[in-house]
């Protein structure tokens, strides 16, 4: 994960933990209790998504690069009989 990686990461946690939680707290005082939740729910899962597309999705989780599937290699011969 490069520096700039690493800088996009935290301006976007940041902006969705920051922007959500915000406009929640606003709504709130104003007594739109509902749509605070409703704005912050979405736009926290929206950051969730968002980290997960641009940061973690090319990361390989993998046990140590292992085929977990090994396809059986009988599987694409032809009988003998044809």
């Amino acid at each position: 994960m490069g520096t700039s990686d690493k800088i996009a990461f935290a301006v976007i946690a940041l902006g969705s933990i920051a922007i959500p939680g915000f406009a929640d707290y606003v709504l709130s005082k104003m007594g739109y209790h509902q749509l605070a939740f409703l704005v912050w729910a979405v736009g926290f899962g929206s950051g969730v998504f968002v980290i997960w597309y641009v940061c973690l999705r090319h990361v390989d989780f993998s046990a140590g690069g292992q085929v977990a599937y090994e396809p059986d290699p009988k599987a694409n011969e032809t009988p003998d009989n044809e």
